[in-house]
């Protein structure tokens, strides 16, 4: 049985070749399916999703290591603000201002 872990890919910050075998071992000897994610922008922050071919380079390697690698596509919500983690900044920032902070 594997076990699902899912690892946010950030571009120059943890999707490189040599974060993906850190990754690996970290990894090692447990029976994982590694779900790659792309970010969802915020405008709040400076953080940028990771190229499609980053993305690619970055499962080969893992699976070069032994690792099935699958793709978790969630930024079908990020044009209206609804992607994964946009809906809890906006609620944030929308707290926020009602305490006047």
């Amino acid at each position: 049985m594997f076990i699902e872990t899912k690892y946010l890919l950030l571009e120059d910050i943890n999707d490189s070749e040599d974060h993906a075998n850190e990754l690996a071992d970290l990894l090692d000897r447990l029976k994982v399916v590694v779900t790659l994610q792309s970010y969802n922008r915020i405008p709040e922050r400076d953080f940028v999703k990771s190229s499609p071919q980053g993305v690619q380079a970055f499962a080969n390697a893992l699976r070069r290591r032994g690792f099935k690698v699958g793709f978790l596509n969630s930024n079908i919500g990020e044009p209206v603000g609804g992607g994964c983690g946009q809906m809890r900044m906006n609620a944030m920032l929308a707290a926020s201002k009602r305490r006047g902070s």
